[in-house]
């Protein structure tokens, strides 16, 4: 098949130069990232079409109806811009007057609010997904000025049949229904976490979208039944209904890139059926991808849109070269260990192609996934069928002759469920990766491509095939680390550091914050993963206050379910937390997951690896009555120094100089950690002096206190000529490995006036 896609498919090269213009079109951002900030917070008024509403939980257990507008205008004051798409908000009660109808054009007003950006390594780009998707920013708090008269009766004839839908699959499916109406619906909002948790984890994911399985097995099913059902004479119109109904339920089901490219396919192998041409498949394929990217070029580097043309890629290509490889022929076994091998290499192939998509993504891989996906697969046809059947039967009222019709879906569910439960139980199961680099994922397919073209030219045998995708796989899920290096996560008004060697050894200093709700989820956990890190040898908290503990308490409380292994916790002395309820959580975390707790006061120290770590407060001759007196002070070096402050300020900052200096120690350090986020109080003259840092950083995000303060800067830039300075609120996560700064953002620090990726230090 590969060396056929090289001599012949003459459209599909010519497909496939297309995709790679439009890549380098984005690459090199001759397709600008558009701005969208200048609408951010303001009161705006925006004239569009609607082109898809759905009721949403906005997270506080209150339902929205939720908008999308395409072709929009948006005014504000003087500013006026035409947009792709806005995303609207309202109030759940406008779905019940029927006021909004699909296709009409609407007048609104209401609070503009930009998608958040990735400001971490790890993090999910709200931003680029929906910009991927059309949509340039959201109105919140929105007010419906006026409407048009006229709408779009296919639309709302598929939008109220897709609510009523919905209705019914509550009451047939009832505990399976946030299930059925991810696969039916493509609506995954109704999926509980746990649900979406022990999918994704286990590597059949996939079954909770609308997918080429879904639209094979609905459409195929279609055409067969109608074919059937019709004179053989009247084919084509079976042909042409399957195709506008498959088109139809696309549209009601929210147009998800994997189902347009599955429809595409489906309607382009109906036609060349209906003219007597072969249909190919990687030809179809082809024309689904550039017809997609020709409306919206971002799609390229979405994830669904990846691992659906991957899929497909990867049986096409990779599947005949593993049947070549393994030597196996059809009718060469029983025809049930036929469907079992043929189930296990197409399983695989699919993995072998979509493994960099996948860990780029999400940076772990389920181990177990290719055996899950030969099992669960081949049962999706009776879920389906059992849901359908179950619909149908309630669409006409037989509510109990439905139940009883949904019961082997039921049984489908638990099977699936108990799998995946099962597998993520299995030593290995789930493979931290970290997020690899451009010139891996180059590597990896570059080998994978080598392999194809041996196996062709029978120069390969199949320890040699499976030692060079040991190798691909090996280059692609490592993420390296040269030099100990330091890394501050944006964590908004909070604070989390990382750091770790170049032998793997990884310290978590703090991790919380007041503004970012689920730390750990969306911030923490991705960020250790990405940076392929599966143990914590430490999580140290300088003190327990909640915008310091709130995202590690998860990761603790989270322990036995979690990836990521927690050795030990290092807390200050009890008497240093007194009247804080944050310490006794902590502790009692700590026990229910069996990780050794201990402290640390003035003297103590410990090294890993090449990690040297010394305590320099609290003393137990100066007892602090506020908690961030009491902060545990750290000095680490390796290889470059670094001071950590907590959040010590005040009186307590000038006793903890003092005494040190008393002590002889030595506060020199080549990092600062800016005390108490920059509060005015902190990181006084004396310390500075002491410290003579080359890189100060500041946790910081929105707050009411005024961090960090412009008395606080100034003194910071009056204490060491040439001195930096960098504050997550601005760079987002900043990194420091001795030799050079990074930060997330590439972009000016207003208060050291230098380039981010500047000089070094």
């Amino acid at each position: 098949m590969f060396t056929r896609l090289l001599s012949r498919y003459t459209l599909v090269k010519l497909n496939i130069a297309v995709l790679i213009f439009i890549f380098l079109l984005l690459v090199s951002r001759l397709i600008p990232t558009p701005d969208y900030s200048k609408f951010e917070s303001k009161t705006v008024t925006v004239t569009g079409t609607v082109s898809s509403m759905e009721e949403k939980s906005n997270g506080f257990g209150q339902s929205q109806l939720i908008i999308g507008l395409k072709k929009a205008n948006v005014s504000c004051q003087q500013l006026r811009e035409s947009v792709k798409g806005v995303l609207l908000e309202f109030d759940a009660s406008l779905l019940e007057s029927r006021e909004i109808k699909m296709g009409e054009r609407i007048n609104v007003s209401g609070q503009a609010q930009n998608f958040s950006k990735a400001s971490n390594i790890g993090e999910f780009d709200s931003f680029q997904y929906y910009l991927s998707l059309g949509y340039c920013f959201r109105i919140r708090k929105c007010r419906l000025v006026a409407h048009s008269v006229h709408h779009d009766m296919t639309g709302q004839f598929l939008f109220e049949s897709r609510s009523a839908l919905s209705k019914i699959i509550d009451v047939v499916c009832k505990e399976d229904s946030g299930i059925m109406h991810a696969m039916l619906l493509g609506d995954k909002s109704k999926l509980t976490p746990q649900q979406k948790e022990i999918f994704k984890d286990g590597g059949i994911g996939h079954v909770l979208a609308i997918s080429g399985l879904h639209i094979s097995f609905l459409g195929i099913g279609i055409y067969s039944f109608l074919k059937k059902f019709l004179a053989p004479k009247f084919w084509f119109i079976a042909a042409l209904l399957s195709g506008v109904v498959m088109i139809m339920y696309g549209i009601m089901t929210g147009g998800s890139p994997s189902a347009i490219r599955s429809i595409v396919m489906f309607v382009l192998h109906l036609l060349s059926d209906s003219i007597g041409r072969t249909y190919e498949r990687l030809t179809a394929l082809s024309i689904a991808a550039v017809t997609l990217c020709l409306f919206e070029p971002r799609l390229i580097f979405q994830t669904g849109f990846l691992l659906s043309f991957g899929a497909i890629l990867g049986i096409e290509l990779i599947y005949p070269a593993l049947m070549d490889l393994s030597g196996y022929y059809p009718g060469s076994c029983t025809s049930n260990l036929e469907a079992l091998l043929q189930g296990m290499f197409i399983s695989l192939s699919v993995s072998i192609m979509t493994f960099p998509v996948l860990i780029s993504s999400y940076y772990q891989f389920p181990v177990y996934s290719f055996l899950l996906n030969i099992v669960v697969v081949p049962m999706m046809g009776l879920l389906m069928t059992s849901g359908i059947v179950a619909c149908i039967l309630g669409c006409i009222g037989l509510i109990f002759l439905s139940g009883i019709a949904f019961f082997p879906g039921h049984l489908c569910i638990k099977i699936c469920t108990l799998l995946c439960s099962l597998s993520l139980k299995l030593p290995g199961s789930v493979w931290i990766t970290g997020k690899p680099q451009w010139w891996q994922v180059a590597i990896y397919y570059g080998l994978v491509l080598a392999l194809l073209l041996m196996i062709h030219h029978d120069c390969v045998t199949k320890a040699m095939g499976l030692g060079i995708m040991l190798v691909a796989a090996l280059v692609v899920s490592r993420a390296y680390t040269f030099s100990p290096t330091l890394y501050m996560l944006n964590a908004g008004q909070g604070d989390a550091i990382i750091i770790r060697d170049n032998y793997h050894h990884t310290l978590l200093i703090d991790g919380g914050s007041s503004d970012k709700k689920k730390l750990s989820q969306y911030v923490l956990l991705p960020a250790l993963k990405a940076m392929d890190i599966d143990t914590v040898d430490a999580i140290i908290f300088s003190h327990t206050d909640n915008d310091h503990i709130s995202g590690s308490l998860e990761l603790l409380e989270d322990s036995d379910a979690s990836p990521i292994r927690i050795k030990r916790v290092i807390l200050p002395p009890a008497w240093a937390s007194v009247g804080s309820q944050g310490f006794e959580k902590i502790r009692n975390a700590c026990q229910s997951g069996h990780i050794p707790v201990s402290t640390m006061v003035m003297g103590d120290s410990f090294q890993l690896g090449r990690i040297k770590a010394r305590a320099l407060w609290p003393d137990f001759q100066h007892k602090s009555d506020d908690i961030n007196g009491n902060c545990l002070v750290l000095k680490m070096d390796m290889g470059f120094s670094v001071l950590l402050t907590g959040d010590l300020d005040g009186s307590a900052e000038e006793t903890f100089v003092r005494q040190n200096a008393l002590m002889k120690n030595n506060l020199h350090a080549d990092v600062l950690k800016i005390g108490h986020h920059g509060s005015k109080v902190s990181s006084q003259d004396a310390l500075l002096r002491a410290c003579v840092p080359g890189l100060a950083l500041i946790s910081v995000g929105k707050n009411s206190y005024g961090h960090p303060s412009p008395q606080t800067i100034s003194r910071i830039l009056d204490s060491a000529p040439g001195i930096h300075i960098f504050r997550t609120d601005q760079s987002g996560q900043i990194s420091f490995n001795g030799r050079k700064i990074t930060s997330y953002f590439p972009t000016i620090s207003s208060e050291s006036r230098t380039m981010v990726n500047g000089p070094s230090l």
